[in-house]
């Protein structure tokens, strides 16, 4: 099934559920830190610190 073959507007009403779930789900979890921060150390976990380029000496 491809996008074309979808009515107008069901793709929007997909993301409107999709959206409303994940939010819900977000507020019942306990926080012990920010949501950005939890998604920063994700990232850091998955793709490791970025390597840091020396400056050019002058």
């Amino acid at each position: 099934m491809s996008r074309q073959d979808t009515a107008p507007g069901v793709s929007a009403d997909i993301g409107a559920a999709l959206y409303g779930l994940a939010t819900r789900s977000a507020r019942r979890l306990p926080r012990d830190m920010s949501p950005t921060s939890a998604a920063t150390l994700t990232t850091l976990d998955r793709t490791g610190p970025r390597s840091r380029v020396s400056p050019s000496p002058r």
